[in-house]
């Protein structure tokens, strides 16, 4: 499996071998200014060798297929709910698809509950903000950025 490893703000990347867990932080600048991932090969002191994909993105994103519903108040007060997919999550909010518009603008604050699709099938409940809008798809922020959630982190942490 190919990991993805994100590049700092100092075009920096840490770099771990799965065989032996050395670490190594290199400069990526030089691949930093292209347009896509890169993928990069990489042998470690120990002799084993492994790929991963730079990612630019200073929080990373995992893709994942959790089918979940979700509650929104417009500015009436009128409530309407809906069902989601979420296709990914990074520490900082997630990315929903959902099958109707159901009246969403960007700013609007919606509940999201769905299960992870770890072992436990971990319940998540939380509050989120739109960001973004784009056919069919609604890129979110988490409310309460300090409430980051545990079995989140965990989660996240998983390759």
């Amino acid at each position: 499996m190919i990991k993805k490893v994100c590049i700092n703000a100092e075009n920096q990347a840490t770099f771990i071998c799965d065989a032996c867990g050395h670490a190594r932080v290199a400069d990526v600048g030089s691949h930093a200014a292209y347009g896509k991932p890169v993928k990069v090969k990489c042998t470690c002191q120990c002799g084993h060798q492994f790929t991963v994909i730079l990612e630019k993105r200073h929080i990373l994103r995992k893709s994942t297929n959790c089918a979940g519903a979700f509650v929104h108040f417009d500015d009436y007060g009128e409530k309407t709910e809906g069902r989601m997919k979420v296709v990914d999550i990074s520490r900082t909010g997630l990315k929903l698809q959902v099958n109707n518009d159901y009246n969403l603008r960007i700013g609007d604050r919606i509940d999201v509950e769905f299960r992870l699709d770890d072992v436990h099938r971990t319940l998540i409940q939380k509050r989120v903000v739109i960001r973004n809008i784009d056919r069919g798809y609604v890129g979110t922020e988490f409310a309460d950025k300090d409430e980051f959630n545990k079995a989140l982190g965990t989660y996240l942490m998983r390759q």
